[in-house]
C-alpha cells in the first residue's frame, strides 16, 4: 500500500475539478464546482424515490442514462428543491451555458444542488461564474471541491489512498458531505 505524504488529495487520472465563489452564499466561500470527466469514465448514481423530487434530481436521473457523461455541476447554498418547473428552467439555463462553453451535449451534464429548500436558484450567478470556473479546471482541486459542497457541515470530509492491485497502482480519492 502506498500512503499519501501530505494533506493534499491524490488526483484521479481523467478527472478535473474547479471551485469558485459564485455569490450563492452571502459569506464569501466556495459554493460552485464543476467536475470534468474523461471519455472512459463510468458514472452510476442512486436517486430518491420520493414523489417530490428536486429539479436537479429530475434532470440528473434522466441524464445519467447517457453513455457520454462529461460534466457534473454542483452548487451549495440552494437546493433548487420545491421550485417546480421554474427550477428545471433555471438548470437548463446554466447547463446550456456549459454546453456553449465546452461544446458538450446538454444531456452529458449531471446537476447537483444542496442548501436552502423552496427558493429559486440564482441561475444568473452560476451563468456568470461558469467561464472562470471552466478555465480553472485542474486535477488537484479536490480540497476546494470538498469545501464547496459544505452546507451545515462543520468540516470537509475527504479521504484518499493508493493501492497496488496486481502490478497496477490504483488511486482512490473520495469526498463526502453531511453533518
Amino acid at each position: 500500500m502506498i500512503k499519501k505524504k501530505n494533506e493534499n488529495l491524490y488526483p484521479v487520472e481523467g478527472v478535473k475539478l474547479a471551485s469558485i465563489y459564485s455569490k450563492m452564499y452571502k459569506k464569501r466561500r466556495y459554493d460552485l464546482s464543476i467536475i470534468e470527466l474523461c471519455k472512459e469514465a463510468i458514472v452510476s448514481g442512486v436517486f430518491t424515490e420520493n414523489k417530490a423530487k428536486a429539479a436537479p434530481v429530475i434532470i440528473s436521473k434522466n441524464h445519467i442514462r447517457g453513455k457520454n457523461l462529461k460534466y457534473l455541476i454542483i452548487n451549495s447554498g440552494n437546493a433548487n428543491a420545491g421550485t417546480g418547473e421554474d427550477g428545471i428552467k433555471d438548470i437548463k439555463k446554466y447547463c446550456r451555458k456549459i454546453s456553449d462553453l465546452t461544446s458538450c451535449n446538454f444531456k452529458d451534464i449531471l446537476v447537483f444542488s444542496t442548501g436552502v429548500i423552496g427558493e429559486r436558484i440564482k441561475a444568473n450567478f452560476i451563468v456568470e461564474a461558469l467561464p472562470k470556473l471552466i478555465k480553472r479546471l485542474d486535477e488537484d482541486n479536490w480540497q476546494k471541491f470538498s469545501k464547496s459542497i459544505m452546507t451545515t457541515d462543520t468540516c470537509s470530509k475527504t479521504s484518499c489512498n493508493k493501492i497496488k492491485i496486481r502490478d497496477e497502482v490504483v488511486t482512490i480519492t473520495g469526498v463526502a458531505k453531511g453533518s
